[in-house]
């Protein structure tokens, strides 16, 4: 689901709202073509027992609240963050960033955590010793960064270097 709703819509047919929404009849339409048992039970589950709140349902439409690389205009107001956030990268990546600022590369934002543990475990997926990097959100906020909240991510379009350090 994750894959249709963030990415790929278009390669199943599938034709997002200007927020992202798919009918959901439409996409448990598609998702039954690989898994026969998928049905709106099944749907409901997924979304109430994702851990990261992957998914919003709004009346008979779903999204993808955050994550995606295709375009979709933000469901949520910019809001003021707390005063720190946090990035978890692979060192490599880490040390690109701090010179030269957080993009969002594929996806539409840049995703930033909440706390260390969780920037930890996104890391994780980058390298086996992720480096946290700390943003300074306040500052950037208070300068003109406009940041998001979506169910517990913090999202923003670009952090520049000067608002990062290394943990």
């Amino acid at each position: 689901m994750a894959y249709i709703l963030r990415h790929h819509p278009d390669k199943f047919n599938l034709e997002p709202d200007l927020y992202g929404y798919i009918k959901i009849d439409e996409l448990i339409s598609t998702v039954k073509k690989k898994y026969p048992g998928f049905d709106r039970s099944l749907l409901n589950k997924v979304v109430s027992n994702d851990p990261k709140n992957r998914y919003k349902i709004k009346g008979e439409k779903i999204r993808a609240r955050y994550g995606h690389s295709i375009s979709v205009q933000p469901e949520f107001k910019p809001v003021r963050p707390p005063n720190n956030l946090y990035h978890g990268t692979s060192p490599t990546a880490a040390q690109n960033i701090l010179q030269k600022g957080l993009k969002s590369m594929n996806r539409q934002f840049v995703h930033l955590s909440l706390n260390k543990k969780d920037a930890r475990q996104v890391g994780s997926r980058h390298a086996s010793s992720p480096i946290i990097l700390e943003i300074d959100a306040n500052e950037a906020y208070n300068d003109g960064i406009e940041f998001y909240h979506e169910k517990g991510t913090y999202l923003a379009k670009f952090i520049p270097s000067t608002y990062i350090r290394n943990e």
